[in-house]
Order: C-alpha cells, then structure tokens, then sequence
C-alpha cells in the first residue's frame, strides 16, 4: 500500500496483520533481520503524486509508534519528495543547458560553414569581374571571364536554394 501512494501504514504488531502470509518461506523474518514488531511505512511522494519510494521503520516491541510518529516521518518523507523532486528538476535543468549549448555550437559551425561556401564563389565572381573593369582582356579571356562568374553565381545560387530548402522543411 505505501508504494501505491495509499498513505502512512502503522501497525501495532506486524505479526497480526492479515496481510503477512503466514505459509512458508514469508513466516517471520527471513534469518539475520532484526524480527520486527512495530511497524510505520510512509510513502515519499512527488509533488505531480507519484510515489517515489518510502521511509520504512520497525521496532521489535508491538505498538511503539504514535500520531507524533507519523506525523515526523510524514514531514521528513515530504522533505525528501521535495529534495528528490528538485534534484531532479535541477538534472532537467542541466541537460536542457547542455542541449542549447550544443545546438548553439551546432549553429555557430553552420554558420560558419554556409559563411564560407557562400563566400568561395563570390570571391570567383568579384574577383574576375574587378579583373573584366580594369583591364584589357582578349576575347578568349573575356568568355573564359564570364563562364566562370556565371558558374561561381549559379553554385551560389544552389547554395542559397540548398539552405531555403532546408529551412522549409524545418518548418514544415
């Protein structure tokens, strides 16, 4: 029952409790464990209700556990949830920054990447057409001139559509 989140369990002599199985191998406490008489279970529960584990005690003389008793162990379980509940919503915290420090990086090579991908053919392209402005060129050196500006500008162009590609189908 204290594991399915039904409350407290206190019981005056464990030995009389309907719910101990009185055949064989369940009679008594197995060999070496202190026998048990008393008995108080108070399940630690989350905040969201789930059960997380409990606080188990055990006397080995009948009825020591009182009202008081359960309420300490109660406040003391409750203490735990909280402490439980906030390790592991600092773990969440934790990994959510590792996640957006890995996206951040992520997104800082890709920006670096695109950066020099587009960069490369504009580069071809400013470069022969500062060359095609300040100088003489011979008609054979002219269309060599052109074909690669168009060439740089059309890797370019499928650069920029890759990327728009991409970016629609992120979003869907």
């Amino acid at each position: 029952p204290t594991f399915r989140g039904e409350g407290i369990i206190r019981l005056e002599d464990v030995t009389q409790d309907p719910r101990l199985d009185p055949t064989e191998p369940h009679r008594g406490m197995p060999f070496g464990y202190l026998a048990v008489k008393s008995y108080l279970a108070v399940p630690v529960t989350s905040r969201s209700g789930d059960v997380l584990g409990g606080l188990f005690f055990g006397h080995p003389e009948p009825g020591v556990f009182t009202d008081a008793d359960e309420r300490v162990m109660g406040g003391l379980a409750a203490q735990a949830a909280i402490a439980i509940d906030n390790a592991r919503l600092f773990d969440a915290v934790q990994k959510a920054r590792e996640a957006a420090e890995i996206a951040n990086r992520l997104k800082d090579e890709f920006l670096a990447t695109v950066s020099h991908e587009l960069r490369t053919p504009l580069n071809a392209v400013l470069g022969w057409t500062s060359l095609l402005r300040g100088t003489q060129m011979d008609e054979a050196r002219r269309a060599k001139a052109l074909e690669t500006i168009e060439r740089n500008a059309r890797l370019q162009q499928k650069i920029v559509e890759d990327i728009l590609d991409v970016s629609r189908i992120i979003a869907g």
